[in-house]
């Protein structure tokens, strides 16, 4: 290099711009040279065009979303130059769908970061990093978890008559005519239909909102409004630890609670708990029972297809039998009055002690309470 800044030890501002190639473009963008198709091919060839980057979005070893804008790219991303690249994959071995079940070193899963872009180390001896790595790993769970994508891909696949009567007569058929053998099929092809609609829908979202290297917001703010938005994601990290805490509070007090019920302490709440499964149990046999009165024992698959049917109805339909049912549930508790079932049990659920609650007893038992012979007379 001629550059005089790499003899001043300057060689981040002496870069010219690179880029960060995935192997997967020989699969998106490549074509196979030889006979065969793509099943049989043992090579791949792809010439792409490439647009150089700068070093700062060049620094971990994969593309991604910074939320902090560096400031030498608060102006905008240089324009430095693009470059065409042709890349040859050649196989020796196995072809290429061979390849993804032959035997390699598996990387282990990324370790935990923390950070504002999620490059930094966590370090024990720093509880910062600590709990902002903790909040990136939240953030990237919630992320995973979202299920906006399935239900509008659930919602589109009801409102479109060819999906959705496929998806009816593979139920009908899974349900009441096919034998058990049939199932697994039905199911695959159920499955591959929700598949197909969710990468269209998905596909529609990548073109709406295609991704970018800074978030949109923090590109557009100025120095004092960054550093309350900085403030702002600080004090949303605590109370996203705050609410995990809780979430994980609620759920061990739950655990707790059945535990308590299995390990039978309490004399009167097994007993309750006993009569409760008793009845829930001849309830769904009288059920079970009056199903059998239905000729050639159709009755359970009749219950199936019917509850399958009425899902995959769309939206204008569904909430037309929302209306009915909510209209015969205030009749009955007009004749009959309010429903008395279900707050007797959440009632009952909510007198079970926890975990506190039967620590409490217990040490009371064996360090307060004396025994009967050894109780002072009155």
């Amino acid at each position: 290099m001629d550059n005089p800044k790499f003899g001043m030890g300057l060689e981040d501002r002496a870069f010219c711009g690179g880029a960060i190639v995935p192997l997967s473009v020989l699969h998106h963008r490549g074509v196979c040279p030889e006979a065969g198709g793509p099943l049989l091919a043992r090579s791949r060839i792809a010439e792409i065009g490439v647009r150089l980057l700068p070093l700062e979005l060049l620094e971990e070893r994969k593309l991604s979303t910074h939320k902090e804008v560096p400031k030498r790219l608060r102006t905008g991303l240089p324009d430095l130059g693009s470059v065409l690249i042709r890349l040859r994959l050649h196989l020796y071995e196995n072809n290429l769908p061979r390849m993804l079940l032959q035997d390699w070193a598996i990387p282990k899963p990324h370790t935990i970061v923390a950070g504002q872009n999620g490059n930094q180390p966590v370090r024990l001896d720093d509880p910062k990093t600590v709990v902002s790595a903790v909040s990136v790993a939240m953030t990237r769970m919630k992320n995973a978890m979202n299920l906006d994508l399935y239900r509008r891909a659930c919602r589109e696949l009801r409102e479109t008559v060819a999906q959705r009567s496929v998806l009816m007569a593979l139920w009908t058929y899974s349900s009441m005519l096919g034998r058990p053998w049939h199932l697994p099929v039905c199911f695959v092809l159920g499955v591959f239909v929700f598949l197909w609609q969710v990468s269209q829908v998905s596909a529609v979202d990548r073109r709406a909102r295609p991704p970018g290297f800074f978030e949109e917001d923090e590109e557009k703010l100025s120095l004092h409004e960054r550093n309350k938005e900085r403030l702002r994601k600080v004090v949303d990290m605590e109370i996203k630890l705050v609410r995990f805490a809780r979430s994980l509070t609620v759920w061990a007090s739950r655990l707790e609670k059945l535990r308590y019920i299995c390990s039978l302490r309490d004399p009167y709440i097994s007993l309750v708990c006993g009569v409760v499964a008793f009845a829930l149990a001849l309830a769904l046999g009288t059920f079970l029972c009056f199903l059998s009165f239905v000729p050639y024992g159709l009755g359970p698959y009749l219950v199936l297809w019917m509850a399958g049917m009425v899902a995959l109805l769309p939206d204008p339909q569904q909430e037309t039998l929302r209306r009915w049912f909510f209209k015969a549930k205030a009749y009955k508790e007009q004749m009959l009055g309010p429903n008395r079932l279900f707050p007797a049990l959440r009632n009952l659920w909510g007198r079970v002690p926890d975990g506190l609650e039967a620590q409490h007893w217990e040490l009371f038992e064996s360090h307060v309470l004396l025994p009967a012979a050894a109780q002072p007379e009155p």
